[in-house]
């Protein structure tokens, strides 16, 4: 099988669209920094190191 491109798009967003990115970013996140809120050290730490795998397992 052969891997996928690796290629970037660059793209920029108008300034007039920039407040609703920002509203809908800020939407997504918030409940993932109220869940990572709860965690102790321990539980980060593994949390962070399965996010990393699950991004090494995306980018191939």
């Amino acid at each position: 099988m052969t891997p996928p491109p690796r290629r970037r798009v660059l793209v920029t967003l108008s300034e007039e669209y920039r407040p609703s990115l920002e509203t809908f970013v800020v939407r997504r996140v918030a409940p993932l920094l109220r869940a990572l809120e709860g965690l102790i050290p321990e539980e980060r730490a593994g949390f962070l190191a399965g996010l990393t795998a699950w991004v090494g397992e995306v980018q191939k």
